[in-house]
């Protein structure tokens, strides 16, 4: 008897300790809003391997999507939170001169127009990016707070010129946000930028497709999947979550551990 109490002793603190660690993960803050936000993947046939063929693409989905009944926002995103901790590039920040230790690294985040509107990012100085940062547009970006504290302490970031590659133009940065928790709970904040679709580079292909709706966000897939293929019926959709559900995959595996040492106890 000893023995069996003193085991499902442990294993009810082991489960007291994991719940506690869920609660604490639920009191992190997103900077961004998760709910009524439905998320999917748009990955893009070769025909629009060639950049000059997306944005007519993206754009006809995002009309057809803003006119349904109950639609706040859309846009197409590189990445979005909680589902990727890569797409990063190297960058230098002019007349900041290189420091040691320096890691001049950042996530790179590509959007359409309203990328950051329809998240609903927290903007903490200046604007955000959206249509007036066209193709024929000065190079417009927005970089989270992290940025700012590692490499500008003491400083505003608006007006300085951040380039990724010496032989293109320099980017102007017209906006702060605060950080969003892109990367999961388990990763620290990382320095990151937000540039528009029409201003990126080619390479990254915009593919996750998010609608900000005014209700439950799974009963909108339906008729936001008939619009892509409305647009060009081969065109597979796939990875049809809403973005509170995204969430709460990240810590499944925590909530399974926890419901197995309770079950056990």
């Amino acid at each position: 008897i000893v023995l069996q109490v003193a085991g499902t002793v442990v294993l009810l603190v082991g489960a007291g300790l994991m719940l506690r660690t869920l609660a604490n993960l639920g009191a992190v803050p997103l900077n961004f809003n998760p709910n009524n936000l439905l998320t999917m993947q748009v990955p893009l046939m070769p025909k629009y391997a060639d950049p000059i063929k997306r944005p007519p693409f993206y754009d006809a989905i995002i009309a057809g999507v803003r006119a349904l009944p109950g639609v706040r926002g859309a846009a197409f995103g590189s990445a979005l939170p909680f589902q990727s901790i890569g797409f990063t590039r190297g960058f230098t920040i002019e007349g900041r001169p290189r420091q040691p230790g320096d890691d001049l690294d950042v996530l790179f985040r590509i959007g359409t127009a309203d990328y950051l509107q329809t998240l609903r990012v927290t903007l903490v100085e200046g604007r955000l990016i959206d249509a007036r940062d066209g193709a024929d547009a000065p190079r417009a970006i927005v970089v989270n707070e992290t940025l700012v504290r590692r490499y500008l302490p003491g400083q505003s970031a608006l007006g300085r010129h951040i380039r990724f590659d010496p032989n293109e133009p320099a980017f102007t940065v017209v906006g702060v946000v605060e950080d969003v928790l892109g990367r999961g709970y388990q990763m620290e904040a990382k320095p990151g930028v937000y540039v528009t679709q029409a201003q990126g580079p080619r390479f990254f292909p915009t593919v996750n497709l998010m609608v900000r709706v005014d209700s439950d966000p799974l009963a909108y897939a339906p008729a936001v999947q008939r619009i892509v293929r409305s647009v060009d019926p081969d065109q597979p959709v796939r990875l049809v979550r809403s973005m509170t559900e995204v969430i709460a995959l990240t810590v499944g595996d925590r909530r399974q551990q926890t419901t197995l040492l309770v079950a056990f106890g």
